[in-house]
């Protein structure tokens, strides 16, 4: 989903319209509660917002997870747009 606006109560996905905490944190949530390792990264814009892809690894999998991400951002451009201000 995009960024919702500070103001937001609620934002439409889909499924329908929710709170915008639930819509914040529900591709989050699960692997918190599990001990899950996992990062997010910026992978590109919508509407002039960036964007995340988020990487979730096994229990204990930390340095795999964070491998990952440096790989990816050194494959990529994304890391180095600023937001607003992507392609």
């Amino acid at each position: 989903m995009i960024a919702p606006r500070a103001s937001a109560d609620r934002v439409a996905l889909p499924r329908g319209e929710v709170d915008v905490r639930t819509a914040l944190t529900t591709a989050t949530r699960p692997y918190n509660l599990a001990g899950l390792p996992a990062l997010s990264l910026p992978c590109g814009f919508e509407q002039g917002l960036p964007i995340g892809l988020q990487v979730v690894g096994p229990a204990f999998s930390e340095a795999t997870v964070l491998g990952f991400g440096r790989a990816f951002e050194e494959a990529t451009e994304w890391v180095r747009w600023p937001p607003g201000c992507g392609p």
